[in-house]
């Protein structure tokens, strides 16, 4: 099993576009965007290794 790691992601409510989107993180280069902030969770899951 591979150990665990824990990052940092920071995401804000853009009220112009409806959208949670990634602000800042410890994830060089990570850029997402969703409508819901589970939707957000569920994407960076995928995203982050």
């Amino acid at each position: 099993m591979m150990p665990q790691k824990i990052f940092r992601v920071f995401a804000t409510w853009d009220m112009d576009a409806q959208v949670w989107s990634v602000t800042d993180s410890d994830v060089p280069g990570l850029a997402a965007e969703a409508e819901t902030i589970e939707d957000l969770e569920a994407k960076l899951r995928e995203l982050v290794p």
